[in-house]
């Protein structure tokens, strides 16, 4: 009898083992060539992507007159609601909505015909 539940016991722990997601790595540092973090107020998270495109998390209205300080012409929005007129007021800035599901990107999504 004995014998029996420790073989079931393995069983389950071995079956359970297998089923766990193995550990990830940490992810490697980024090449230095990927982006240039630019500090910028009001722009979290800004990198310049080559020398005419950025990217950056949402910017407040102070950072989007920075933007347009910079030189920015037109801005890309890809966030899921289209809610970007109050921090554009008042400045130059262009404003572009692709709509996209951030959170769940594919194919079809990124190629369009």
């Amino acid at each position: 009898m004995m014998r029996v539940i420790f073989s079931v016991l393995s069983a389950l722990l071995a079956g359970s083992a297998a089923a766990e997601k193995p550990v990830a790595a940490p992810p490697a540092p980024r090449p230095a060539q990927w982006a240039e973090p630019i500090a910028l107020e009001g722009v979290p998270n800004l990198h310049r992507m080559t020398p005419l495109l950025y990217r950056s998390e949402q910017p407040s209205a102070l950072g989007m007159r920075n933007l347009e300080k910079l030189g920015i012409r037109t801005v890309i929005n890809l966030r899921a609601f289209n809610d970007d007129d109050d921090e554009v007021r008042g400045t130059s800035l262009r404003t572009e909505r692709t709509k996209i599901l951030t959170w769940h990107i594919d194919d079809d999504h990124v190629v369009v015909a």
